[in-house]
């Protein structure tokens, strides 16, 4: 073979091959790669939330890829009815799924603290935490 035709065909790959990542990625066909499931098993456990003082809570209860979670969300008020905190608790063992908690509940934080519990209705889902964020959103409507 000689250099010429080698040369011919090696750019002929490298053009096929891009032509290639860009068609795949054009198309639907990774999305079941790097997606996870959604599943839409949202429930607020005992359907109230309860209050201690000037703390509100409730348990969340979803099913997520890796299995059920439990959570507690807490709301901290002032005088006002403005929240002054929010904490969910993070009970998990798995990894993937305590890591969107986590930046579920420093992100939920900036969105929320300063606003009064009247304001709250539901939210965008925050940090990737998409499974986290309909079960908030699920209870939150119980407020």
């Amino acid at each position: 073979m000689s250099k010429t035709t080698w040369y011919t065909s090696a750019t002929l790959v490298i053009i096929f091959s891009v032509f290639l990542g860009i068609a795949i990625s054009q198309t639907n066909l990774l999305i079941p790669l790097v997606t996870e499931p959604e599943t839409e098993q949202i429930e607020i456990a005992n359907d109230t939330w309860q209050q201690e003082g000037s703390t509100i809570s409730t348990l969340l209860e979803y099913g997520t890829p890796a299995g059920p979670e439990t959570n507690t969300v807490s709301f901290t008020l002032d005088d006002s009815n403005v929240i002054t905190a929010v904490s969910l608790s993070i009970d998990t063992t798995d990894a993937v799924s305590a890591s969107y908690q986590e930046r579920f509940t420093t992100e939920v934080q900036t969105l929320l603290i300063g606003k009064k519990i009247t304001e709250v209705t539901s939210i965008d889902t925050v940090a990737g935490a998409s499974l986290t964020t309909k079960a908030f959103n699920a209870a939150v409507v119980q407020l």
